[in-house]
């Protein structure tokens, strides 16, 4: 799961998982409905945590750690550089990591689930990225460029293109061919780790659901009254309908007499 730089709640699990991607919130949200489907119980936990500048620095892709600081700040989360010696030392920043309760002795994801119970800390939100060469970049030496996929192309250029592309595909036949420049770095392990993969330097909560002030909330207004306030992930995947009665039957006959557009008006995506 891609990490993103956003505050609070948006996507809850379902919408993370399809997407590939979320912050610290919402990834924590889908670890923790996997683990909940496997009958392990899991909570959400928020503290403040220091990142080390390497860690910063592989998460963010930044060149530099002010840049790092900068993408981390972006989020909206209270981010602080530590310093010493006029160097940046990492960051201190506000995160939610997931605590799952599981057989420790002889299980911890491994082996027989067996021995007395823990809670084990998680968080796969805080990992490191490699930059690679995309398919757009390498192509590119082949003489084909993005501007060949939009604009309009005549049946020789289409056969040139082809062309070139047939030539790609032979040079480069079973190798991987990358559409995003960063690729997260993969780690594997036998069993949960006993702590997480930063300092935690305070923990300010545990809680079983997200609070309403960290979720992220979309307010349907008509004529200046309020009629629905719902979540971002409540509505992922389901389809908003707004009904309504004409107030005079002028209106309605204006309304059926528009046909399509009448049907369009009453429906809202």
């Amino acid at each position: 799961m891609n990490y993103e730089a956003y505050s609070g709640s948006r996507k809850g699990a379902v919408a993370t998982f399809d997407s590939n991607g979320g912050n610290d919130v919402d990834q924590a949200s889908l670890l923790i409905a996997m683990l909940r489907y496997l009958n392990y119980p899991a909570k959400y936990v928020n503290g403040t945590i220091f990142i080390s500048a390497d860690q910063a620095l592989k998460l963010t892709s930044a060149k530099d750690l002010n840049t790092a600081g900068t993408i981390l700040a972006s989020s909206g989360k209270k981010v602080l550089s530590i310093v010493s010696g006029g160097k940046i030392e990492g960051f201190q920043m506000d995160q939610t990591w997931v605590e799952a309760y599981v057989p420790y002795t002889d299980y911890r994801g491994a082996g027989n689930a067996a021995g007395d119970y823990r809670w084990i800390p998680l968080d796969t939100s805080i990992k490191g990225y490699n930059q690679v060469e995309t398919i757009y970049d390498d192509i590119e030496k082949y003489g084909i460029s993005e501007s060949d996929y939009v604009n309009g192309m005549s049946s020789s250029q289409l056969n040139a293109l082809y062309e070139k592309l047939s030539a790609y595909e032979k040079e480069h036949e079973g190798e991987e061919a990358y559409l995003n420049s960063r690729q997260i770095i993969s780690e594997s392990t036998a069993y949960l780790p006993l702590s997480l993969q930063y300092v935690v330097k305070s923990i300010d909560g545990e809680y079983d659901k997200i609070k309403e002030r960290d979720s992220d909330t979309i307010t349907f207004t008509i004529d200046g009254q309020n009629i629905a306030k719902l979540k971002p992930y409540e509505m992922y995947g389901k389809r908003l309908i707004l009904e309504y009665v004409p107030a005079t039957d002028s209106r309605l006959n204006v309304s059926n007499h528009a046909g399509y557009a009448n049907d369009f008006i009453k429906r809202a995506y």
